[in-house]
């Protein structure tokens, strides 16, 4: 599965994140998540492990948040992502729009 430049904007009110990867009943393995601008309430990027299913090989590249609820990123349970770099608070006045970075 594969997000790639995109716009993910989930900024209706009762959101709880742009990309919101949470794996229930079946797993979710294989994401790359790369050069895409996320915002919105709520987490922009959400990954959580629950019930009996799993995910991995999670990988997030070279994003711009622009965190108007609980923040830019969170990791609720589970392994985390395989990689995480280059990923940042969406800052228009700087180079690649590289503002402060963020954490998994």
């Amino acid at each position: 599965m594969e997000f790639l430049n995109n716009r993910l904007d989930c900024s209706g009110g009762n959101e709880t994140g742009a990309l919101f990867i949470q794996p229930t009943w079946l797993p979710i393995h294989n994401v790359f998540i790369q050069g895409n601008y996320l915002e919105g309430g709520g987490f922009n990027l959400y990954l959580e492990r629950t019930g009996n299913a799993s995910y991995g090989n999670v990988h997030a590249l070279n994003n711009r948040f622009r965190p108007t609820g609980w923040g830019a990123a969170t990791t609720a349970s589970g392994p985390g992502y395989a990689s995480w770099r280059d990923n940042h608070i969406h800052d228009p006045q700087s180079p690649e729009a590289k503002g402060a970075p963020v954490g998994p």
